[in-house]
């Protein structure tokens, strides 16, 4: 109740602006026209602009279908489509984030079975139901939704998701088949004569479908509805097990998600319980009877009140058909009535429902709410200061560099690195934010243990990773003591602390002075990171062995005229380092990276340029496999030694040392280019 009273005064506010400076409404007139114009412009001269077009005719197509079955309808058109762009602009972006978040969080890229497959069918599902919850919470409106006020919400909102979502994949798409088509025809099916277009399913073997997004939304926000209009009619003989309706249409909506995105990695089990469900085909079917019957159901309901409803002379019972005829006849009648008689049916109906289930119905609901608004009040700011401190610190997770989303100890390296590069006053904002969204919950004492704890564990990452890769080093009891006396002093007032270690500094030189063309770091390792999975997957198949060592990820590429023409090798040690790696053979140096003498901190980072041409060769080699190599623009193979190999080292590494690591690279068939850059003065 304070949100809408918060929300009516910002409507009043807002209209007093607007009568105060009339002059913005011209303005706004000015500007809407100005960018039609520049619109219809765009679908003569711009290819995109006609692209995103049609998938927006199809969507609209798409609303209208609903929009004309839905005959218990209370919602205007305008409210119609402002859950269409929630679903477009608002969910489609918020889904984004939280998988690749996610992601993060479980060590998955993309393409793993468990990012495309789990995680992104359960967020989608469960995200775009978020419009309609949101109203819900908020609006006057919600405690007098018809049945179908349900569908065509979650319907619009599914759909504006669906455009947004099939907008980038008709932008992207490229190779020999184009959109929506593979080599055993369509997968997306758009066509004017389908009810509800928008489907997924192979023409080749069509054992498995999943409908459109706004059918699966449809179809969930019309359970939810059916479990509220029972919860609140008979509680004493439903009670809350209405709501296992809606979660099971939302498990059937989240299986045909799942099994169509992980058709071909999903056990059989998995295939055999989405087909044990329908395989996807029941959907469209089940949305329509269970539509059908809350229709008939609504148009009941009304019935109940309808002495208290206007009706015309001829209507003695309240019923679609009764309306449609109606509507067809004052059409060819006296056409220029319709939209009256449209608005008239609609505003009937909401005041019918409003009847029912509208002010009496929530203020008895709100009696029984009031003793536990006090004990709901805290929960609800700490849940909404949470939300707001996780979207920020989300986004100052996800610019740490270098960190590898596909690893789980890589994070912990990215987590050193972003906290090592904050100010002073972000780290204890953050801090100062956790103990405060803990407090509520546990206590003064227990919350300055919490917040000191993340201290701890940010300090001390780099740490916990290189345990997690080794955990042979706990068998150490110097190891575990060390590890126990470094924790124990970071909580302590003036504690030592931990300077950054040479992996910080060694990845911060990947990213200094690139070569003039390089596509970056980030990008060269996101591609490599799918190569490799690629290729081992592939060595795996054909030798039945592990094919871990195999390849290797680059620090960096220059692509050039759709060629590989450098590829970087970022190393940094000291002017020592560099004597002794010049001492080794050059077989050791070339085809085993960095000795095993050398210091430990030093040993990890390794010149392993056999296990990058090897990657760099699988790459040229199936570059129709990887769409991201197209888009950073490497179309051409190149012999693998004609490739130009650069070593980036500090400006600090002595010549003689280098030129013979340079002779030993050539003496097997690697031509190096030294490229130095200003970065530090050695140990």
């Amino acid at each position: 109740m304070t949100l809408r009273w918060l929300w009516d005064r910002f409507e009043e506010a807002c209209h007093a602006i607007l009568g105060r400076f009339p002059w913005i409404r011209n303005v706004y007139a000015v500007f809407a026209w100005f960018s039609f114009v520049v619109f219809l412009l765009s679908l003569l001269f711009l290819k995109d602009a006609r692209t995103i077009f049609v998938q927006y005719l199809w969507s609209l197509y798409v609303l209208i279908q609903f929009w004309l079955i839905g005959r218990s309808k209370t919602i205007t058109w305008r409210t119609y489509t402002a859950f269409f762009l929630a679903g477009g602009w608002v969910i489609a972006p918020l889904v984004r984030w939280v998988v690749s978040a996610l992601n993060r969080v479980f060590g998955l890229i993309p393409s793993d079975v468990g990012s495309m497959a789990v995680l992104t069918p359960i967020v989608e599902e469960i995200f775009k139901l978020l419009p309609l919850i949101v109203f819900l919470l908020v609006a006057r409106r919600s405690s007098s939704l018809s049945l179908s006020d349900y569908v065509l919400i979650g319907a619009a909102t599914g759909a504006g998701f669906q455009w947004a979502e099939e907008t980038v994949r008709r932008l992207v798409s490229t190779g020999w088949f184009g959109y929506g088509e593979t080599l055993f025809g369509k997968f997306i099916h758009w066509e004017f004569w389908t009810l509800f277009p928008g489907k997924f399913y192979e023409s080749s073997r069509p054992d498995l479908m999943t409908p459109s997004h706004a059918v699966e939304t449809a179809l969930v926000a019309l359970g939810i509805g059916i479990a509220l209009r029972l919860r609140w009619k008979k509680p004493r003989e439903v009670g809350a097990y209405a709501y296992l309706f809606p979660a099971a249409l939302l498990f059937l909506a989240i299986l045909d998600h799942a099994a169509w995105n992980g058709q071909d990695d999903f056990p059989r089990w998995v295939l055999n319980l989405h087909a044990f469900f329908g395989a996807g085909f029941q959907a469209i079917p089940l949305l329509l009877v269970l539509w059908i019957v809350a229709i008939v159901y609504d148009y009941w309901d009304l019935n109940r009140v309808r002495e208290e409803l206007p009706r015309l002379p001829s209507e003695h019972w309240l019923n679609p058909l009764t309306e449609a005829y109606e509507t067809f006849r004052v059409f060819f009648t006296k056409r220029e009535d319709v939209f009256l008689l449209l608005v008239f049916y609609r505003e009937r109906r909401q005041l019918g429902f409003t009847w029912l289930y509208g002010d009496e119905d929530a203020r008895e609901r709100g009696e029984a709410l009031d003793g536990r608004l006090h004990q709901w009040l805290m929960w609800l700011s700490t849940a909404a200061v949470f939300l707001i401190f996780t979207w920020a610190a989300w986004n100052w997770l996800l610019t740490w560099p270098d960190a590898d989303g596909s690893c789980f100890t890589c994070l912990f390296d990215g987590f050193t690195r972003w906290w090592g590069g904050l100010p002073w006053y972000e780290k204890a904002g953050l801090l100062f934010g956790i103990f405060a969204l803990s407090f509520p919950l546990l206590g003064f004492w227990s919350a300055v243990g919490l917040a000191l704890t993340v201290y701890d564990v940010a300090e001390t990452a780099d740490d916990l990773a290189e345990l997690w890769r080794d955990p042979r080093k706990l068998q150490s009891p110097e190891v575990v003591l060390g590890t126990a006396l470094t924790l124990g002093m970071m909580v302590l007032p003036g504690g030592p602390g931990k300077k950054p270690l040479a992996s910080l500094a060694f990845r911060r030189f990947e990213r200094h002075m690139p070569l003039p063309g390089s596509i970056g770091v980030d990008k060269t390792q996101k591609l490599f990171r799918e190569v490799t999975i690629a290729g081992r997957k592939e060595f795996e198949m054909k030798y039945g062995r592990k094919g871990t060592g195999i390849y290797g990820i680059p620090d960096d590429l220059v692509v050039r005229n759709g060629k590989i023409e450098a590829v970087v090798e970022a190393k940094m040690w000291s002017r020592e380092d560099w004597y002794k790696l010049a001492s080794y053979p050059p077989e050791d140096i070339v085809y085993k990276g960095f000795p095993k003498k050398i210091g430990e901190q030093e040993r990890r980072f390794w010149i392993q340029f056999e296990k990058h041409r090897e990657s760099i060769d699988y790459l040229q080699s199936n570059l129709d496999k990887f769409p991201e190599a197209r888009r950073l623009g490497i179309e051409i193979p190149v012999p693998i030694d004609e490739i130009r190999w650069v070593l980036k080292v500090s400006d600090s590494a002595p010549d003689e040392a280098l030129e013979i690591i340079r002779r030993a690279y050539e003496a097997h068939g690697f031509p190096v280019e030294i490229y130095k850059v200003p970065w530090g003065k050695g140990k």
